[in-house]
């Protein structure tokens, strides 16, 4: 999986490939910790990832431990890092791109699951009327929580997920018209 990251104004690509028990790049285990290679600017880092609490993680890259958690103040997203905070987005192209083609389409917009994962949270009800980029529900994948936003402005036509349940990557979770 490739993102683009933002670090306090920086941009970086990075590459997050999940290691197998065996050491070998491909499907991720569901032991603890999981184990992914890095790949950003071209440099490769191992990466060990344990849940520390609710909504931090620890980290061993490299053999150095750090811990990690992501903040939101007001519209602003930070990642803290061993108590030091960096102002930082994380943006799937992948995301981007689908989001993109459903701008300016006339009718019934779907929202996909962008990845594998579980809903967590249900933020609207089935008729409820929402603007585009609204939040719609929370998905949580890999620890992380994501909130899938609205691609468009409309009426929730359908919510075809529940909370607690699993997702694969395509899945229709919502039908905006």
């Amino acid at each position: 999986m490739t993102y683009n990251v933002t670090i306090n104004g920086n941009e970086y690509e990075v590459e997050m490939t999940p290691i197998t028990a065996a050491g070998s790049q491909g499907e991720a285990t569901t032991s603890e910790p999981s184990q992914w290679q890095c790949t950003v600017g071209g440099r490769v880092f191992k990466i060990n990832v344990s849940p520390a609490s609710a909504g931090t993680l620890s980290l061993l890259v490299d053999g150095r431990s750090c811990e990690i958690r992501s903040d939101v103040v007001g519209n602003e997203s930070y990642v803290v890092v061993d108590g030091k905070r960096y102002s930082g987005a994380v943006r799937d192209p992948r995301q981007r791109q689908g989001r993109r083609a459903l701008t300016g389409i006339a009718g019934p917009a779907k929202l996909l699951a962008p990845m594998p994962g579980k809903i967590v949270t249900l933020l609207v009800s089935q008729g409820d009327e929402v603007e585009a980029g609204q939040g719609i529900m929370v998905i949580e994948a890999m620890k992380m929580q994501n909130e899938l936003k609205s691609p468009k402005t409309g009426k929730v036509q359908k919510l075809l997920a529940a909370e607690g349940g699993s997702v694969n990557t395509g899945d229709v979770l919502a039908i905006i018209e």
